[in-house]
């Protein structure tokens, strides 16, 4: 009955509309729209471009393995690894040198080839025994400086470089 006579609270304005609702949504659309034509575009005119040039430098020429093998030796000699008493990283070097040099001269080593399977793989291959007891020692000597940390010499190290590089220089037995 006396409804008039009642209190109300005061009078607010409006509230704002949230942010995802004030976004010109349409422009925003057009904009990706028109960045991605723009990239796609670009794309293509740099393929398109790329295939009409030929290509202007010649193909490496791949050295031999034995070379390719004493060259790596001679910049791992530069590095002077174990004066710096990084015999692990030393030993890791050289046996990746002796490894692809192996692999890419004998058919029957394979990467990844553990130390047991390779000095198998040599012994199928028909490697001279004296070269195979010296290399699979190395080899043993090697996994034991990189992967239990065993205690190495820098007259050790330098006797492991001299000891492949005689081998690498050897002249190669019959085939």
């Amino acid at each position: 009955a006396a409804d008039s006579n009642a209190d109300y609270r005061a009078l607010h304005g409006p509230l704002a509309a949230p942010w995802w609702e004030q976004v010109p949504w349409r422009w925003v659309a057009f904009g990706l729209v028109t960045l991605a034509a723009a990239i796609a575009l670009v794309l293509w005119w740099r393929a398109r471009r790329g295939k009409a040039v030929p290509a202007a430098a010649a193909a490496a020429v791949p050295l031999e393995p034995r070379a390719e093998a004493l060259a790596a030796l001679a910049a791992l000699r530069a590095q002077h690894l174990p004066e710096h008493g990084r015999f692990a990283e030393h030993a890791f070097r050289l046996g990746r040198i002796l490894r692809r040099f192996l692999e890419s001269t004998t058919a029957v080593t394979r990467p990844g080839d553990t130390t047991p399977e390779l000095v198998t793989h040599l012994r199928v291959a028909g490697l001279e025994p004296d070269d195979l007891t010296r290399l699979s020692g190395l080899l043993r000597i090697w996994d034991g400086v990189k992967f239990a940390r065993e205690p190495f010499t820098l007259e050790e190290a330098v006797r492991a470089e001299r000891a492949i590089e005689a081998f690498l220089r050897r002249p190669p037995g019959p085939a």
